[in-house]
């Protein structure tokens, strides 16, 4: 028998058990006018991905039985998997649940789990083949595409002809191709055809780019939906298919369109309708800016100016040339008088004690709550604007402008920063001229040079990739052409700074790489 199978590549939100049936039962009213006979739903799409310790409350598990219930009264004359957490006893399973005109058919469960499921699932040890109707199905689902057991082998070996893949892959740089490599790898070491079906939407800051695809027996792409967006396709087992071109991915692209998914979910799942950002005249809050307008639309974004005692006149321009180009709203508070104040305040604690990062600070912090009590008042979402480089090294000040809910370029350094600026003004030509060629300030103080305080960003980030990265021993970077003194430098300030990472905005997770160091320790490492 040929079947005709629909690939529902959706974008769910956590705990929205009334949101998520109604795309489900939605779904399945189009899928049966396009006469489809089964219908595939991403990894725990019934509850959102991923619901943490909310699996460890009785109610979140009773409301998606519940919602399962509705999906029996409502799936008549079809087939459809859906995954959702499915306990047994006292213990919970990342299930795949196949449903048919109306009826439990079985179930499948998660066998090699990731490192944030192994606290509340156990892994499967059964593999179990489908019969529907004469095609012997296997489900795998998420990491055992890849993992440690090869369920797509064990499910071969039981007479599987076809495995759909039900997954909550999130998004990550150059995932794109290294997904498609598996994908290919995988169908064609056990010759047989993959189903793949990948959430799409943001949840808190990871990112799902979807882009579900069917991979025939031989490594061939026969399907592909889109990417960064809901999408339905169905694949006709009668249909012979030619295999789809290899497309390449421009990075810049990717980032851009994850970090508009990101951002217009978080603010959408979290109710809030705008967003306010500090506008500097600086090339990380004018990216973020652009990004934020495309986003959410013009009429949905704020840009707060604050100059202050050193913000030079050009700086307060290329604000204003910004906001006037992305036609967003724009306020200007002066931080002068506040900061006066402070420090006529702390006069007679301070005394005569030089000016050095404390006031440096004050500035900073004075626009930070600027913006917070213009949030809390209209009920904004603050928009941190710091980039990777600055959180590294801690060039950033805690309370000042880490003040924010959601921080969108934190995982791109200052280097991946201006070449997304550069992209973005050749799609959309919004950001000053100006804000690409000046050299970076945070205008703190008088001739105030980011690569003055630290070392040229080119060269920080590149011992941020090494060290971090890829874990080489200090003086392994240090051969690559490194001063020891600058390796040391910024490898103490990365193990220094840590109390501040502890405490930033969410970011949006754009790299597989991450990192994560105790606050007290006494481990500093030198370059010999």
């Amino acid at each position: 028998m040929f079947m005709r199978i629909g690939i529902a590549q959706l974008n769910s939100t956590v705990g929205d058990f009334k949101g998520n049936l109604n795309k489900i039962l939605n779904t399945l009213r189009i899928a049966r006018e396009r006469k489809v006979d089964l219908v595939i739903f991403p990894e725990l799409f019934l509850t959102g991905y991923f619901p943490k310790d909310l699996l460890k409350k009785p109610d979140f598990l009773n409301y998606s039985q519940k919602s399962l219930n509705n999906i029996f009264k409502n799936s008549k004359e079809i087939s459809l998997i859906i995954g959702l957490p499915l306990k047994i006893g006292k213990n919970l399973l990342n299930a795949a649940y196949f449903i048919r005109d109306g009826k439990f058919f079985g179930f499948s469960a998660k066998t090699n789990l990731s490192s944030k499921e192994v606290n509340y699932f156990i892994p499967s040890q059964k593999r179990i083949v489908f019969n529907l109707d004469g095609k012997k199905i296997g489900i795998i689902i998420g990491e055992d595409l890849e993992g440690k057991y090869e369920v797509i082998r064990e499910l071969k070996r039981k007479g599987a002809e076809l495995i759909i893949n039900l997954s909550a892959r999130p998004f990550y740089v150059n995932k794109h191709n290294l997904l498609k490599d598996l994908l290919k790898k995988k169908a064609k070491e056990n010759n047989i055809k993959i189903i793949y079906c990948n959430l799409v939407g943001g949840n808190d800051g990871e990112i799902f780019d979807g882009e579900s695809m069917v991979v025939s027996e031989n490594g061939e792409i026969l399907m592909r939906a889109k990417r960064f967006e809901e999408d339905f396709i169905i694949y006709d087992e009668s249909i012979i298919y030619a295999p789809l071109s290899e497309k390449e991915e421009d990075e810049r692209e990717e980032i851009y369109q994850a970090i508009i998914l990101g951002i217009k979910d978080y603010v959408k799942k979290n109710n809030f309708q705008k967003v306010i950002l500090g506008i500097s005249g600086g090339i990380d809050s004018s990216v973020v800016a652009v990004l934020a307008t495309l986003a959410l639309g013009k009429e949905n974004v704020i840009g707060l100016i604050m100059p202050g005692p050193h913000s030079s006149k050009e700086s307060i321009e290329d604000a204003y040339t910004l906001a006037k180009n992305l036609g967003i709203k724009v306020l200007e508070i002066s931080i002068n008088e506040i900061y006066q104040e402070y420090l006529n305040t702390l006069k007679p604690i301070f005394k005569d004690l030089p000016f050095d990062k404390t006031e440096e600070n004050i500035q900073a912090r004075i626009r930070g709550n600027i913006l917070m009590a213009l949030a809390n008042k209209f009920n904004y979402l603050v928009l941190a604007t710091g980039n990777k480089s600055e959180m590294v090294v801690g060039y950033t000040t805690l309370y000042g402008d880490m003040s924010g809910g959601l921080a969108p370029i934190a995982d791109l350094t200052k280097t991946e920063v201006y070449k997304l600026a550069e992209y973005l003004n050749k799609k959309f030509n919004l950001i000053p001229e100006r804000i690409l060629t000046k050299k970076p300030s945070a205008e703190l103080r008088p001739n105030q040079e980011d690569e003055k305080d630290l070392i040229p960003y080119s060269q920080l980030d590149e011992i941020i990739q090494y060290y971090l990265m890829e874990n080489l021993p200090l003086r392994n970077i240090v051969r690559k052409g490194f001063s020891p003194k600058d390796v040391n430098k910024i490898v103490s300030l990365i193990y220094q700074n840590e109390f501040k990472r502890k405490q930033a905005p969410l970011k949006l997770i754009l790299k597989k790489e991450s990192f994560d160091f105790p606050i007290v320790n006494k481990f500093y490492p030198t370059p010999k």
